[in-house]
């Protein structure tokens, strides 16, 4: 799983959350990581088998630097479809309660 919000308290929260579950997962603050985490992800699993696509990206789309919702999700999704990998789950969210 990838969470990205760049709110380290969100991050934190949810990666501990997960962690109770026994559930793995990649965290960082940008659209921009979020491509590099990917593509870093799609050059391990060329040279190990082993090593799985994210089946679920959490991805804030009221990020400061980017607009998830559209860049972010649609960066991933070119990135793994030109790979001919399969798309994850990508959920667009929020936390901002205004």
């Amino acid at each position: 799983m990838l969470l990205v919000d760049d709110e380290e308290f969100n991050n934190y929260a949810l990666k501990l959350m997960l962690k109770g579950h026994n559930i793995n997962s990649d965290i960082t603050n940008s659209v921009q990581s979020a491509v590099q985490l990917v593509k870093e992800r799609i050059e391990m699993a060329k040279s190990d088998p082993m090593i799985l696509m994210y089946e679920l990206i959490f991805l804030n789309y009221s990020l400061k630097d980017s607009d998830g919702s559209n860049q972010g999700a649609t960066e991933i999704k070119k990135l793994l479809v030109k790979e001919g990998l399969k798309v994850p789950f990508i959920c667009c969210c929020s936390t901002d309660i205004d």
